[in-house]
């Protein structure tokens, strides 16, 4: 065997170490420069929501009626949501991965109710056999979806909700694991947590996901805490979602304590608190 049929072997490696490297090199290069043009302030959905969205005294309203009119800039944005590509997904670090995800499903429930305008409610949109959340109308990081695909999948990472996304896709899911999106997603309906006048970004999510935590559980539309009588009166969200609110915390009444008590003793007693749920008025939070 000649000196040049024993090298081939080492040669052949060689080149394909070097196609290989420079193949990931270009794609992370592509990558880059997909990731580097997506707004991470989402400036669009909040000048949306500024134009859109009036401040009411037990929360916000959506004027669907002007928006369904002039629905081009929105159009605009979910194209923008709707071009991040699994991959470039990946990429964005925590925050920025779940500031995508809540303005997401607010924008896309709110596509949900242009696309049905006029409702009454968003629950008018289901039937019997299939719910709003499950009806498969828009897509998003590569496939078509649902409203639970975000929630419930991507977000809250449900395990059941999970197996419905491809291997691809749930195999890279970052943790979120913050019981505080609860009143960041938005259904629609005036016993959600209010739509907040601006988009979450990345820079300042904490700030704004507790200041929503904040303004909701102070809301006495929606939570109540009679000081006299030491009842503790919660949005029905606390009941769906009762296992999110005890994560780090020994029960509900802990994490509501922490934002609604106003004194040590009051805390206090808000922990020892027996709850009851108030009724959820799933009209539409607009008009």
């Amino acid at each position: 065997m000649n000196q040049f049929m024993m090298m081939k072997p080492l040669l052949c490696g060689i080149i394909l170490v070097v196609l290989t490297s420079s193949f990931a090199t270009e794609l992370e290069s592509s990558h880059a420069k997909e990731i580097h043009h997506f707004d991470h302030n989402h400036s669009s959905w909040t000048s949306i929501l500024k134009k859109y969205i009036s401040s009411q005294e037990h929360g916000t309203q959506m004027a669907y009626g002007k928006l369904v009119n002039s629905s081009s800039e929105f159009e605009l944005y979910l194209k923008e949501l709707e071009s991040v590509t699994q991959s470039s997904f990946h990429v964005f670090n925590r925050e920025e991965q779940l500031a995508f995800l809540i303005n997401a499903y607010n924008a896309f429930t709110v596509k949900l109710i242009l696309d049905h305008y006029p409702v009454k409610s968003i629950k008018e949109i289901g039937s019997l056999f299939s719910s709003p959340w499950k009806k498969h109308f828009f897509t998003l990081l590569g496939a078509k979806r649902n409203l639970d695909n975000i929630e419930q999948g991507l977000i809250r990472q449900d395990v059941k909700a999970v197996q419905e996304l491809e291997p691809s896709l749930r195999s890279r899911l970052k943790k979120f694991n913050d019981p505080r999106i609860h009143f960041a997603v938005n259904c629609a309906s005036k016993s959600c947590p209010a739509l907040r006048r601006e988009a979450y970004i990345a820079k300042r999510l904490n700030e704004q996901l507790e200041d929503a935590t904040y303004g909701f559980l102070n809301n006495s539309s929606s939570n109540r805490f009679i000081v006299d009588s030491s009842e503790l009166h919660l949005s029905t969200i606390f009941k769906w979602y009762g296992a999110d609110f005890k994560n780090g915390e020994s029960s509900v009444q802990s994490f509501v304590a922490a934002r609604m008590g106003r004194t040590p003793d009051e805390k206090k007693v808000i922990r020892e608190a027996n709850i009851s749920y108030l009724d959820y008025d799933w009209s539409l939070n607009g008009e």
